[in-house]
């Protein structure tokens, strides 16, 4: 059995950029929020016929989380940020299922390995 978590602190971002002063300022004062994932990976070993016969299964995203990956606007995203009514309740951007926004839903590998033994 195999149990892998991994923690990401938040990319920053700078908020939209009125005038020079901001430049200096504010570029990359902000952070997008953290991402979590765990991985699990579940195998048997069994001796079959002087061979190894190993069966697994892998299951990815374990608590099937749906976090940002990430942002095509830091404007659109600052603006839900500061008055949640600009996006309708809406998610940032883009649709759930757009792999290009969202990370990979649970998924599941089966499988089986077999080595000959000579």
């Amino acid at each position: 059995m195999n149990l892998v978590y991994t923690y990401g602190t938040g990319y920053p971002y700078s908020p939209p950029l009125r005038n020079p002063r901001d430049v200096l300022e504010r570029t990359n004062s902000y952070r997008y929020p953290g991402t979590q994932n765990a991985d699990l990976n579940l195998y048997k070993l069994f001796k079959v016929m002087g061979s190894d016969l190993r069966l697994f299964v892998n299951i990815y995203n374990l608590f099937n989380d749906n976090e940002y990956l990430t942002y095509s606007s830091t404007d659109v995203y600052f603006q839900c940020l500061q008055d949640p009514r600009l996006c309708n309740g809406n998610p940032v951007e883009g649709v759930q299922g757009d792999v290009t926004v969202y990370n990979q839903r649970r998924t599941f590998e089966v499988g089986f390995q077999f080595n000959w033994r000579q």
